[in-house]
């Protein structure tokens, strides 16, 4: 393996762990966010974040008592997903069809993966990517951009290459080739 070339990716969330990662590991020599993401909790819907006070107590009896009781089962199927990556408790309560009733713990984690302070640390050559009508972190691609200090790109996929929303779904081979491409250029 040649270690001068190790690129790194971050697919959706993972475009703010992997700059984290790129943050404090010299070894990575090529860094691609996908997209860039600073604040994964700006990513949650305002009515959610609101429910998250700093009393573990207060937010877990307002998410079991006002909050649960009235979600529809699409949007239950919805918050046990995007919940369970941060919480074994809720991960397991999703696997039994359950819904987790600590909300304060994981909604703490994700609030943590903040690296606004941390972007400006990376040094490896960094590909932000940005997608037109981004539904999680809207702006904040460019806001990871802008706060590079370390050779950069930006790239936004949009519509009228069928590569615009929240990772392109519907045109992976777009997104692809992009990545690929700019990853070969970096790293010959």
């Amino acid at each position: 393996m040649d270690t001068s070339r190790i690129g790194l990716t971050g697919l959706s969330m993972a475009g703010d762990l992997a700059p984290r990662a790129a943050a404090f590991e010299d070894r990575i020599a090529a860094l691609v966010a996908m997209p860039g993401c600073v604040e994964p909790w700006l990513g949650f819907p305002a009515e959610v974040r609101e429910i998250l006070t700093p009393s573990k107590e207060e937010t877990n009896r307002i998410w079991n008592e006002e909050v649960v009781p009235g979600l529809s089962p699409a949007d239950a199927a919805t918050m046990k997903k995007r919940f369970e990556p941060f919480s074994v408790p809720a991960m397991l309560a999703a696997r039994q069809g359950r819904m987790f009733t600590d909300f304060y713990t994981p909604a703490r984690r994700v609030q943590a993966l903040m690296i606004t302070d941390i972007v400006p640390r990376i040094k490896t050559p960094t590909l932000v990517l940005d997608y037109e009508d981004e539904q999680f972190y809207p702006g904040q691609a460019q806001q990871m951009f802008d706060a590079l200090t370390a050779p950069k790109d930006y790239v936004k996929l949009t519509a009228a290459e069928g590569a615009q929303l929240h990772c392109s779904p519907m045109a992976p081979q777009v997104h692809c080739e992009v990545v690929f491409d700019w990853l070969q250029g970096t790293l010959g």
